[in-house]
């Protein structure tokens, strides 16, 4: 599945009905309580993000702008991904928490469609200002998308080390973006992201 594409339709699908009521879609996750505080390993983090990166870019693996920096997740990010675990497969998980990550570029190291962006220093290209221009809506969504920022937190694994899970976020404008958690289970061929949806956003 191509995500990118997935995302660019939501978010054009979104911005069409937002533009049309005045008002935005926004949803955040709803809060949860986590209880697991252990240190994580990080052996794969790798595979598991290089995997899921492939997936967001599809075949044609279009250039992406990927956050440096990745925080450890929260506790509400912890809880979700442990509701999402349950749902899937009935059982409770409990989550190590990790350690930051300051640079992602020592982590994902194997492809070059990855541009690590400092989130400091990045600025959105605000789909609805190009609208506003007169740009048409696809081209302005498209143009929004490429220049978005894909944000990663740490992974965190379950005591086991078996599972894996994360959060990203990607934003592209004010009424731009998508994000949610996701659950990674290790088999025989590697990691493997769930099929199971977790909780997730968009704006």
């Amino acid at each position: 599945m191509n995500l990118y594409k997935v995302a660019c339709a939501v978010a054009l699908g979104v911005g069409l009905l937002a533009a049309s009521t005045g008002s935005s879609l926004a949803e955040a996750p709803a809060n949860r309580v986590a209880d697991s505080t252990k240190e994580a390993p990080a052996d794969h983090d790798t595979e598991i993000y290089e995997n899921f990166l492939n997936q967001w870019t599809g075949k044609d693996h279009r250039p992406i702008n990927v956050d440096r920096a990745a925080d450890a997740l929260s506790q509400e990010g912890l809880a979700d991904a442990a509701q999402c675990a349950k749902q899937a497969d009935g059982k409770v998980v409990q989550w190590a928490a990790a350690r930051p990550i300051e640079d992602l570029g020592r982590v994902i190291v194997h492809l070059p469609y990855v541009h690590f962006v400092d989130r400091s220093t990045w600025k959105a290209d605000d789909p609805r200002a190009r609208i506003a221009a007169g740009e048409t809506v696809d081209s302005a969504v498209e143009a929004g998308f490429a220049h978005g920022l894909l944000t990663l937190s740490a992974i965190s694994y379950d005591a086991t080390g078996q599972m894996a899970t994360f959060t990203y976020a990607f934003v592209c404008g004010g009424l731009c973006g998508n994000g949610g958690s996701v659950v990674y289970r290790k088999t025989e061929k590697g990691w493997v992201q769930g099929a199971h949806p977790c909780g997730g956003w968009i704006s």
